[in-house]
């Protein structure tokens, strides 16, 4: 076991003795002065080779890693260095190659928040975190304007990579404890939204958004549908032919990784069944939302413009704003308005019972039909409210 250093030029590591490089003859001794050189740690693992884990710029950190891992291999001969010497950078790198993590929906998001993550701590050991360094990283990014729900989220997926490498008996379960002691900067319901557009402004949005997205709209407001399950929608979902005109999304097309049915609105002005209708299929993608041939990846800025051409304000963190994931809690809204039971409304939404309603859940049977009634209540309620409401075809 040995400590190296790294020149700061040539990136080669050698003998932490030497004063300059033996490759590019920079001054070590005037670059450690201005911290630009890393110290490495290096100690053999099983198979005869050696393992590499750099400590920072500070030499009395490379030195005590160096001696608890000495003194570590002289309590426990059986130490195995390889479980807790792991950095960030290689924990990540071992979990986001997992099969079951790559099949996750929001993988994408997950590599993001990790990477963003390592770009500060991926050379750092893992047992070297403290609870101080999170705090200060907590700091640090509300200092730069990072929203709370963010930065919960980064530290969040950090935590959860963490336990996933603890169930697997890859490191030790104590790692996690600076994690636990630290405090969500999201207080319960702090971000909970509460935007409800009228019917009419529904309508008016409805009439100013591009063409394309009518549909996509159409199935957030009278469905409650996610964003993500909506231009994830194939046609071989859809069942528009069927007595009762629905949606069947498996467990893999939702959030919550269970199926539900999304009966669809048919006697209503805007209504999604006749917009659907009217889409002509792709010849070459089965996607029900294309834009140009090519499935409709997002619908941000078509959405802003159309809000701000009718007076709605947008922005998720403006007072007052509203966003497409509003469409949902309007849904949700209006069903509970119209006299739908609680379960009802969260059998359609995918939403999972609460404590107290597990059971009752369990044992309620919901068939099409109900669903079916469920909706029609809506059009109803709408009806009452707005009576030159256009009913049937638009």
């Amino acid at each position: 076991m040995a400590i190296f250093q790294q020149c700061p030029i040539c990136r080669l590591k050698q003998k932490n003795a030497l004063k300059k490089c033996r490759k590019c003859g920079e001054d070590l001794v005037k670059a450690k002065r201005s911290q630009r050189v890393k110290y490495w740690i290096a100690y053999p693992i099983p198979g005869g080779k050696y393992k590499w884990q750099c400590i920072g710029t500070s030499l009395s950190q490379a030195r005590d890693a160096d001696g608890k891992i000495r003194a570590e291999k002289r309590e426990n001969p059986f130490f195995d260095v390889k479980n807790n010497r792991l950095t960030f950078q290689e924990l990540t790198d071992w979990y986001l190659n997992l099969q079951k993590v790559k099949k996750k929906k929001y993988f994408p998001t997950l590599t993001y928040r990790l990477n963003k993550w390592n770009m500060l701590f991926g050379d750092t050991i893992i047992t070297h975190i403290k609870k101080s360094d999170i705090d200060n990283h907590q700091e640090m990014r509300v200092d730069a304007g990072w929203a709370a729900s963010t930065i919960d989220q980064e530290i969040g997926a950090v935590k959860t990579m963490i336990q996933a490498a603890i169930d697997d008996d890859k490191i030790d379960a104590n790692i996690i404890k600076p994690f636990r002691k630290i405090e969500r900067l999201l207080k319960a319901n702090s971000n909970a939204r509460d935007r409800i557009i009228t019917i009419d402004e529904f309508y008016r949005l409805l009439e100013t958004v591009p063409d394309y997205t009518q549909g996509i709209i159409s199935l957030g407001f009278f469905g409650g549908m996610r964003l993500g399950e909506i231009l994830e929608l194939t046609w071989d979902k859809v069942f528009l032919g069927h007595e009762i005109p629905h949606i069947k999304l498996e467990k893999d097309d939702t959030k919550e990784g269970k199926g539900k049915v999304i009966p669809l609105a048919t006697g209503i002005k805007g209504n999604p069944y006749e917009i659907l209708k009217a889409i002509p299929r792709g010849l070459h993608d089965d996607h029900v939302f294309l834009y140009q041939g090519k499935p409709v990846s997002r619908i941000r800025d078509g959405f802003k413009k159309a809000c701000d051409d009718i007076g709605l304000v947008y922005g998720r963190f403006v007072k007052g704003g509203f966003i497409f994931h509003d469409l949902r809690h309007c849904f949700s809204t209006y069903m509970r308005r119209a006299g739908n039971s609680e379960t009802t409304i969260m059998k359609i939404m995918g939403h999972s019972p609460g404590k107290g309603l597990e059971m009752h859940f369990r044992y309620s049977t919901f068939e099409l039909d109900d669903l079916k009634v469920a909706i029609e209540n809506l059009e109803n309620y709408f009806t009452a409210i707005l009576p030159n409401i256009n009913h049937g075809k638009p």
